[in-house]
């Protein structure tokens, strides 16, 4: 089997291989386009869009209608080390208790500085019923986790990306044929050059 595939290589011209070579390539990076634009889409979409925007003593129903991911509550600051005010925060869902987790980190998205201070886990029903209390009016947002997001665009895309890692490997080896048809080419140019 090595042996005919070895004779196919063989028979085809320097031209040839290398025109096979580019288009193997081409054909990688048309398998790879479509999950790779899908994945920045995705990831920008999921990871800095916020899922929802309200005010502090309102009686706020979140609804996500693909709650694959934890969620992120934030609320604007007007500088990174801001310090969380005091707060009465109450979560409720129809499917039960809600996991929460508190947190204190500060992120900027497009110009405007958030602190993190509440990680929810996802519920089934994807509803939230949200409260929060505070001494002054607060903007709040929630945003997905960016870890839940990343895994989840990555388990979409990879198994296309790893489709693609075929054609390239087979121009890295038609690269490697002509490679070593130049390294031959070359020494028969030089023993021929340094003989009687």
């Amino acid at each position: 089997m090595t042996k005919s595939k070895s004779t196919f290589l063989s028979r085809q011209s320097t031209t040839k291989l290398w025109m096979l070579t580019v288009g193997l390539v081409l054909l990688a990076l048309l398998i790879a386009t479509y999950p790779t634009l899908t994945f920045v889409r995705g990831f920008t979409i999921g990871s800095l869009h916020p899922l929802a925007e309200f005010e502090s003593g309102e009686d706020f129903t979140f609804m996500d209608d693909d709650p694959y991911s934890s969620y992120l509550l934030s609320m604007t600051v007007n500088e990174r080390n801001a310090p969380i005010p005091e707060m009465d925060v109450q979560i409720t869902s129809p499917d039960g208790e809600v996991e929460t987790q508190s947190i204190n980190r500060w992120n900027s998205v497009m110009g405007r500085e958030y602190k993190q201070f509440l990680k929810i886990a996802p519920v089934q029903s994807g509803e939230l019923q949200i409260r929060i209390d505070a001494q002054e009016n607060e903007d709040f947002l929630i945003f997905r986790s960016i870890n839940d997001v990343v895994d989840r665009e990555l388990g979409r895309a990879l198994p296309i990306w790893i489709a693609a890692l075929f054609p390239m490997l087979g121009a890295i080896v038609l690269l490697g044929v002509i490679l070593v048809r130049f390294i031959n080419a070359s020494s028969e140019v030089n023993l021929h050059v340094s003989g009687p």
